[in-house]
């Protein structure tokens, strides 16, 4: 992926005062946050638990196994405390990075942030394929059962995604059509599930001018595959958004 990649367009800068309501919501309602240091050496999975305005910090829980030595060598090796989070939120996911001061009072201590960003939140969070990335799904043609029709994805959720087509396949993908053995590979695991298609549009202006994406919804997906979808999804959206913040 290029270094100069544009923003996507569904990453919103917030304003200071909103950086603060959404900071307060996470330690009202004890956030889920995902915590990983500049090149993604550790992840901490831990849960917002207080923001003190006045003195611009707040505190997230200390998870279970939680090596205070091993994260300040971290940082030390990379040159600097900041620390990079994702706040899980009712209405939005909240993505930025910050200082990080120690520990107070049995909870890792924070500065507040300078500038965040927010992703909506959606049933599934979706992940748009960045240029330079390429996933494949492979599905059996609808009229010659003994072919495979393979196809660039441009989005996945754990609910289903979508793929692109030349603007005059986008007539073969009528909604309610279904496209059963339809497969493709994350992390190494082959997902095989059928999918129905929702829609097929051309994509909007700026993005493939000679292109449509169908969308499809996973109908026969088993809970562990769903699962796994929604851990590479987040986790891919995670490091992409890494880049912005």
């Amino acid at each position: 992926m290029s270094e100069q990649a544009e923003k996507p367009r569904e990453f919103l800068p917030l304003t200071t005062e909103e950086i603060y309501q959404f900071l307060e919501e996470g330690a009202r309602t004890f956030a889920s946050a995902i915590i990983w240091t500049k090149d993604q050496e550790q992840v901490v999975n831990t849960q917002f638990t207080a923001i003190e305005v006045k003195n611009q910090t707040f505190l997230t829980w200390i998870p279970k196994g939680f090596d205070s030595a091993k994260f300040e060598e971290i940082l030390g090796r990379q040159g600097s405390r900041d620390c990079y989070f994702s706040v899980s939120l009712s209405r939005a996911n909240m993505f930025f990075h910050c200082q990080y001061i120690g520990i107070e009072n049995n909870a890792l201590k924070f500065h507040t942030p300078g500038k965040a960003f927010k992703v909506q939140r959606r049933k599934d969070l979706r992940f748009m394929i960045p240029d330079g990335y390429v996933l494949k799904v492979e599905f059996q043609d609808p009229l010659f059962p003994e072919n495979r029709i393979e196809k660039k994805a441009w989005d996945l959720s754990a609910g289903g995604c979508g793929f692109i087509v030349p603007h005059e396949e986008e007539v073969l993908y009528q909604p309610g059509l279904l496209l059963k053995n339809f497969t493709f590979t994350i992390r190494g695991k082959r997902i095989s599930t059928d999918a129905e298609v929702r829609h097929a549009k051309p994509l909007k202006e700026g993005t493939r001018p000679e292109c449509s994406k169908v969308g499809v919804i996973f109908k026969s997906l088993r809970a562990m595959e769903s699962q796994a979808i929604a851990s590479y999804v987040f986790e891919e959206s995670r490091k992409f958004f890494t880049r912005f913040i």
